[in-house]
């Protein structure tokens, strides 16, 4: 068996590693796709809320009938602010639920059962399921295959070849370490986390809470985030496969500014938590723990995820995420449909070299501007006032900006890509959030700021920019951009006049409040146009998608079959766990040796 070849071969089994080669068996069905799983073992798992990009993927997949049969409907995020926070007796908490039924949809997601059902998915449709570890990685460059010596679960090594590699191998890193691309983060965070069994889930409301009145869907069921000194809590109700109270808990805090102490045991859990947040400690002892976890230092960050010599880094084989807003999974979805874009891009004839950097950009600043804003935000969690400004900020980017960017597939286009390297580069986006910051703290330095009463809706229609996702129609994006940076704008003023006569000593604040202002105004002659079929946008970022320099250019269409050139040899099947069912190779178009 050595020396066979796959077109996409996929290192690692888990859910991330799963979904690539499931969404690229769906989108180039002439392709072999492989996954190398790895030893069978029973992996932490982890990322039980799926936010709105992540179900929008899981629907182009096939897959809504069966979230809506196995899985709870997800009403949002729900944030609980805490304003005596050194007070664990004191139920009061100033709620903030998503205002009303949201527009898309999202789900929570029992993963245990969903993980299986993918795999089984990918096996029925094809997918090579080899069972082995890999010890060595040899890559390819200028379009030479790449090769892996994989060692079988009986210590025999295979040796195989595959033109397009994407490592899915999660905390073990492979290509990541192999190439030293990662980067050291200094701000470090621990999270412990476990799944309940039949607790009582009437005690999630036996609080005092500060909030809107909600009549549009059952509380229960979104997602909850605790906030206190350094850490937040996040429980996350699950259907259990017998319909029985199911629900994971976690903390996650970072270890330079959490005051009470290392978290690994539920012991140490119950204590320390306890000290903030006398509701959750009830609701543990309620009911019955399954399982324990702990990631201990877990973050890092990757410089490069992807090659033009065809290797790509998924998931948290590249970087971490702060589970806060729920994205880990959202970003390894676009990181997927972007490896799918670069795979047709060289399918249809064209150098893919500048569209892969472009990429790579792209989800670098968006990866690490959100998750150096969440890790900063660790500062003044424990700050109710603060924190819930903050989020704010943060919600109303992802609603105006990052979502509807992402809806209308700006994250793996190539002009879209660079329009939005160009207008949302990651050291503009740092350093406007860090000179927000610096204006909320100071406002937040007074004590009398701090009322409730002058807590604002952190969800709203507003924030949320459900006017857009009525349609979501891309020539309504600039109309979305304006309304973010007019709302911005709005708030920077409201927190100017509440520092009195101070505010208007702020002159930086001044000139940022004119820069907004400007920036919305500018967008005013693309109302109601698509950005990128725009003259100007088209005339700022000409596209160069020149053929490959090799002689004879690659197949034009997703569903022609691969050259005969020996270079686009149809690749065999390799070893399998299981046998492919029919599944849905109805739709195939066989390759001339595709038995």
């Amino acid at each position: 068996m050595s020396g066979e070849i796959t077109d996409v071969l996929v290192m690692g089994g888990g859910a991330t590693g799963q979904l690539a080669a499931a969404y690229l068996r769906m989108r180039f069905p002439q392709l072999k796709i492989a996954i190398v799983e790895g030893p069978h073992k029973n992996r932490p798992i982890v990322g039980e809320s799926f936010v709105e990009i992540t179900i929008d993927f899981l629907l182009e997949l096939g897959l809504g009938s069966y979230l809506i049969e196995h899985h709870f409907p997800k009403y949002g995020l729900t944030y609980y602010f805490k304003t005596e926070i050194d007070r664990p007796e004191d139920r009061t908490y100033v709620v903030d639920e998503t205002p009303t039924v949201p527009p898309l949809l999202s789900f929570q997601i029992n993963r245990f059962t969903f993980d299986r059902e993918v795999r089984r998915r990918n096996v029925e449709s094809g997918v090579e399921m080899i069972d082995g570890s890999i010890d060595q990685i040899d890559l390819g460059s200028n379009r030479a295959l790449h090769s892996l010596t994989v060692r079988d679960a009986e210590g025999r090594e295979v040796t195989m070849q595959a033109r397009w590699l994407v490592d899915a191998t999660g905390r073990n890193r492979l290509l990541a370490k192999k190439l030293q691309l990662n980067d050291k983060v200094t701000l470090q965070k621990d999270v412990f986390w476990f799944r309940l069994a039949n607790f009582n889930p009437e005690i999630l409301g036996r609080i005092s809470a500060v909030k809107k009145e909600n009549r549009a869907f059952v509380p229960y069921f979104a997602t909850h985030h605790f906030f206190g000194k350094g850490n937040w809590i996040w429980c996350i109700p699950m259907r259990a496969p017998d319909n029985s109270p199911f629900i994971s808990i976690g903390i996650t805090y970072r270890k330079d500014v959490y005051p009470h102490g290392q978290v690994r045991t539920i012991e140490q859990f119950l204590e320390c938590v306890g000290r903030e947040h006398e509701m959750i400690v009830e609701l543990v002892r309620s009911g019955t723990v399954c399982d324990t976890n702990y990631y201990g230092s877990y973050m890092w960050e990757c410089r490069q995820h992807y090659s033009a010599d065809r290797w790509y880094i998924i998931g948290d084989a590249g970087n971490t995420v702060d589970p806060l807003y729920s994205v880990g999974m959202a970003l390894s979805s676009v990181q997927i449909r972007q490896i799918a874009a670069m795979i047709q891009h060289e399918l249809n004839g064209h150098d893919c070299r500048e569209f892969t950097k472009d990429l790579d950009t792209a989800i670098n600043s968006f990866h690490h501007s959100l998750t150096r804003d969440t890790t900063r935000l660790y500062e003044c969690m424990g700050d109710a006032y603060q924190c819930h400004l903050r989020v704010h900020l943060i919600v109303t980017k992802l609603f105006h900006l990052g979502l509807p960017a992402l809806m209308n597939d700006y994250l793996w286009d190539p002009l879209g890509t660079k329009l939005i390297n160009r207008f949302a580069d990651l050291a503009t986006l740092e350093r406007e959030s860090k000179e927000f910051h610096d204006l909320i703290r100071r406002v937040a330095a007074n004590p009398k700021n701090h009322a409730i009463e002058n807590f604002i809706k952190v969800q709203s229609s507003d924030s949320m920019n459900y006017e857009f996702y009525e349609y979501h129609r891309e020539e309504e994006l600039p109309a979305s951009l304006r309304r973010m940076l007019f709302g911005l704008a709005r708030l920077r003023l409201d927190l100017l006049a509440a520092l009195g006569w101070r505010g208007w000593t702020e002159f930086r604040q001044h000139r940022a409040v004119v820069r907004d202002l400007l920036r919305g105004l500018a967008l005013l002659p693309f109302h109601s146009r698509k950005l990128r079929q725009n003259w100007l946008a088209r005339r700022m970022f000409p596209l160069h998608q020149n053929m490959p320099a090799h002689e004879e250019a690659m197949p034009n269409a997703a569903n022609s079959a691969p050259h005969s050139t020996n270079d686009w040899m149809p690749a065999k099947p390799m070893m399998r766990t299981q046998a492919a069912g029919s599944g849905s190779t109805a739709a195939r178009e066989p390759l001339p040796d595709d038995n």
